[in-house]
């Protein structure tokens, strides 16, 4: 069947550059005028591209609203997931292009089961409401409030506004909340839950302080500063910290060419061995990043 992808302008332009469009139909949020200039491009390449809304002003964008509202609300038919697997791709995410051009990721059905996980471990239930303010390169969904563009003034007042159960955090977005003006309605809002991956301890107890109300942010055992105790399970699955030199961007190796670990206490690169148990699932249709990772 065709993959549904949700892209900005220049993820299309990636779909064109790479050949990753032959088989995906794109939906786009509400681009039209910009897609006009690739959209040959994706036509050549045999995509489908839908815009989200009830009608299209560019000719060879489909609405896609109407579908959704026609479309059954029954299971899909056995065979057409016939021959889908555990290790049957799911949908591709682009990385955010920090080190080189954004990459579409692989995620397997297998994958997508383990990361669906995530929200029973964090208590996120289909009545809760996500606010999501960052770029749509990750994996970020259920039922939410998009914003456009993050605004550290305007992010409380809309949590507010949109009766707000959940957030998602990222690098400094929490130290730029902290920084911003105080207010007597700070801990006016019903957030209870903040899925991020991972904040310095000044930084969350502040947070913690000046926005938590009379229902407590957990973070996973509820000890500020805590980063869990290595156990048998834990140790199962062949982790490691390795010294990293931050301004080459590049492990730092021994006259072996071996990584090399650092010891307790140290600052160190976490990686994880790819193994049967832990597949790396690759980047589509870029073999050369696949290997490199």
């Amino acid at each position: 069947g065709q993959v549904l992808v949700l892209v900005l302008i220049m993820i299309c332009t990636l779909c064109v550059s790479f050949g990753l469009i032959a088989p995906v139909s794109v939906l786009l949020s509400d681009l039209q005028g910009a897609v006009e200039e690739v959209l040959p491009g994706l036509k050549d390449g045999g995509a489908r591209v839908f815009v989200l809304g009830q009608e299209s002003c560019v000719d060879g964008i489909e609405t896609l609203s109407d579908k959704i509202q026609e479309a059954s609300d029954q299971p899909l038919s056995v065979q057409l997931r016939a021959n889908v697997k555990g290790s049957s791709p799911a949908l591709y995410i682009y990385t955010s292009g920090t080190t080189a051009l954004p990459k579409a990721a692989v995620v397997s059905q297998m994958k997508l089961c383990y990361a669906s996980s995530f929200q029973t471990i964090a208590g996120v239930t289909s009545d809760d409401i996500i606010y999501l303010y960052l770029p749509l390169y990750h994996g970020s969904g259920l039922t939410i409030v998009l914003k456009r563009k993050f605004s550290a003034s305007q992010f409380w007042d809309d949590c507010r506004k949109y009766n707000i159960t959940a957030i998602q955090y990222i690098g400094e977005i929490m130290r730029y909340l902290c920084n911003s003006p105080k207010k007597d309605n700070d801990k006016n809002h019903k957030v209870r839950v903040a899925m991020g991956n991972g904040i310095r301890l000044e930084t969350w107890e502040e947070f913690l302080q000046r926005f938590e109300g009379n229902v407590s942010f957990v973070n996973y055992t509820g000890k500020v500063g805590a980063v869990g105790k290595e156990n048998v399970f834990i140790k199962l699955s062949r982790y490691y910290f390795i010294r990293y030199d931050t301004e080459k961007d590049e492990p730092v190796r021994n006259s072996k060419g071996f990584c090399i670990e650092v010891p307790r206490g140290e600052t160190g690169l976490l990686v994880g061995k790819i193994q049967k148990e832990s597949p790396f699932e690759g980047y589509a249709k870029n073999q050369q990043q696949t290997e490199k990772k």
